[in-house]
């Protein structure tokens, strides 16, 4: 078998696909609160700079947090949902 720095010795995955969501959900969810400390200034740049914008428009100074853990939260939602309704599969 060939080497895969995301597999094991016996080749099992080292994380799961739920692992790996959590994961990502607390990170976004540190972010959200290192923006909400120190809040990010226009002129805003990079790829996500309109969505940074119109966060701040919409919900002021604090907006970019605000909208960073509105999409934790959506997605840990449809994630819920998602294991919810997984078990929920006729056999």
């Amino acid at each position: 078998m060939k080497y895969s720095p995301a597999r094991d010795a016996s080749g099992k995955p080292l994380i799961n696909g739920k692992e790996a969501a959590i994961g990502l959900l607390g990170m976004a969810a540190v972010v959200g609160l290192m923006v909400w400390q120190n809040p990010i200034v226009p002129p805003y740049t990079g790829r996500l700079a309109w969505l940074f914008s119109l966060a701040a428009q919409l919900l002021g100074p604090s907006g970019p947090a605000i909208a960073m853990w509105l999409s934790v939260a959506l997605l840990a939602g449809m994630g819920v949902m998602a294991w919810i309704n997984a078990g929920r599969q006729p056999r």
